[in-house]
């Protein structure tokens, strides 16, 4: 399915491709499994589709907007819209690496130039649960357990 859209000078037509599933707005009164299976897959089909629509979409306003710093904000404006495009870097620690410099770099320099925080190794505060140490309800007190959201698969037979 396309539906048609002008460019900003709004003389010339322009085929945009659109998702082509029929959105589900509300939810589906099912008791029928394959049914309500069926539902889930035509709207992740649907958002798959809506996705690659936005991607293009973002990739083209990246383009226009052409912004070449490394990082940092560049804004354009049409008739109608205005743009703007945020670059950025993603920054990783190599930990280890980081530890190795203690005692080459100053103390006070780490210490305000890096964020030491704890972590919770998963496999051993479950076997901590599991045991009668006598700090455990400490160590209960400092950790907050809420549910995640369930893991959902939907296979075609």
């Amino acid at each position: 399915m396309t539906a048609r859209t002008r460019t900003h000078n709004y003389s010339e037509d322009k085929a945009v491709k659109t998702a082509s599933v029929t959105p589900i707005t509300k939810v589906q009164d099912t008791t029928d499994l394959d049914e309500a299976a069926s539902l889930y897959q035509q709207a992740k089909a649907a958002m798959a589709e809506a996705k690659a629509a936005m991607d293009v979409a973002e990739r083209r306003l990246i383009e226009l907007v052409a912004n070449r710093k490394e990082e940092g904000t560049e804004k354009r404006e049409g008739t109608r819209y205005k743009v703007s495009v945020r670059n950025g870097l993603n920054r990783s620690l190599n930990e280890k690496a980081l530890m190795a410099l203690q005692g080459v770099v100053p103390d006070e320099v780490l210490a305000t130039a890096f964020k030491w925080k704890a972590s919770l190794d998963l496999r051993v505060y479950r076997t901590l649960l599991d045991s009668n140490a006598p700090y455990l309800a400490s160590l209960q007190a400092v950790v907050t357990a809420k549910p995640a959201k369930p893991t959902l698969t939907v296979e075609v037979l």
